[in-house]
């Protein structure tokens, strides 16, 4: 353990938040110093699997931020909670690392960057999945113009419903918790911010969900480029094309086209692609974000998802769900404030005392049994 390492303060223990216990032993300069969650039983797991003492352990962010001190707060908690979290982090001096979805709603995910913008603070999310196989070996081929000029992107997304707890009571759970992933990656593979998007969301009757667990949008990218998005968590779970959580990807260009399936690989042309097809390493992935994060910390690199970046993947959901509640396309320049590289100070202040009563649940994998862990 290296005296220069940031100190990190962990919020949402058990669950998702299990993968930072390993901080410490990851080799990339950061140690937990303090964990924080409301349930008794994740903070005793926490406490045994890093190490820390009964004096490291809290059931109140305020309390932890007045006692500790640290330079980063991990949220893995719940997303309602996480632009309370951050913004009581930021007035600490703080930076913030938190899961995806950045926030609940638009509008806290433009309260938190507004804060670490005036605070000069890193904001960073957690969107792991853009550094998986699939989308770096998209990206590869869309670089490199195997395929010719871009001229379409589509993705399919297909899934059980498994999740328990505050996922399952979210109005648009696929739209905020999923899509938003898929929505990421395609900009990470393309480069491209969304320009417009007519979205339709619904439910099965036999959803265990409380929300919209199915969608379907067409986006209009920058310069034209169509990007048609199918999800579902709403899948049966005797279902066989299920895609997993990478999707199944059709590319048209101007030459050929690509498809790609998370579970199987990738074609160009009807060709097989020889890259490797890896499972999904929610821990590993997660842990080369964090170290984007750290990296823009210490020396001013660029972060993927810092605050800024994510707001433009945050802006396609929002989007979405506007276009779904309206029954019309809804166009960037709907959202307001507008969003830029540079954002005036929030004005108002936040209380901190976030219940977290879903903090240190179990995550719950996909129906076949596979066990997802990470900050996700």
């Amino acid at each position: 353990m290296e005296s220069n390492d940031m100190r990190v303060i962990l919020i949402g223990a058990g669950g998702f938040g299990q993968v930072a216990w390993d901080l410490s032993h990851a080799s990339i300069g950061a140690r937990v110093v303090a964990a924080v969650d409301t349930n008794s039983a994740a903070l005793s797991a926490a406490r045994a699997a890093i190490g820390l003492d009964g004096s490291a352990i809290f059931s109140d962010l305020h309390e932890a931020l007045e006692t500790v001190e640290a330079d980063v707060l991990v949220d893995c908690t719940p997303p309602e909670f996480h632009a309370m979290n951050a913004l009581a982090a930021f007035h600490h001096g703080l930076h913030v690392f938190t899961a995806k979805p950045m926030a609940a709603s638009w509008e806290d995910a433009v309260r938190m960057v507004q804060a670490a913008e005036e605070a000069s603070l890193v904001l960073g999310v957690n969107e792991q999945l853009r550094f998986g196989w699939l989308p770096l070996a998209v990206a590869h081929v869309l670089q490199i113009g195997q395929i010719g000029t871009l001229e379409s992107v589509q993705v399919s997304f297909r899934e059980p419903s498994a999740w328990s707890g505050w996922r399952a009571a979210m109005e648009h759970p696929l739209l905020l918790d999923g899509a938003i992933q898929h929505f990421d990656m395609v900009r990470a593979v393309t480069g491209l911010d969304v320009e417009s998007v007519f979205c339709r969301t619904w439910k099965r009757e036999r959803s265990s969900l409380k929300g919209f667990g199915s969608a379907a949008a067409v986006f209009e990218l920058s310069g034209g480029i169509p990007f048609s998005y199918v999800g579902s968590w709403d899948v049966t779970s005797e279902a066989a094309d299920c895609t997993g959580w990478w999707g199944e990807w059709r590319i048209q260009g101007s030459v050929s086209e690509l498809r790609a399936a998370g579970r199987t690989g990738l074609w160009i042309g009807g060709v097989r692609s020889p890259v490797t097809v890896e499972p999904l390493d929610v821990k590993r992935l997660s842990l080369i974000v964090f170290d984007q994060f750290l990296r823009a910390i210490r020396e001013g690199a660029p972060m993927a998802t810092d605050g800024v970046a994510d707001l433009k993947t945050f802006n396609m959901t929002e989007m979405c769900i506007r276009s779904a509640s309206i029954g019309a396309r809804v166009h960037i320049s709907d959202l307001k404030p507008p969003i830029s590289d540079s954002m005036p100070a929030p004005t108002d202040e936040v209380e901190v005392e976030p219940p977290m009563e879903h903090a240190g649940e179990e995550p719950v994998g996909p129906a076949d049994g596979t066990k997802v862990v990470g900050m996700c």
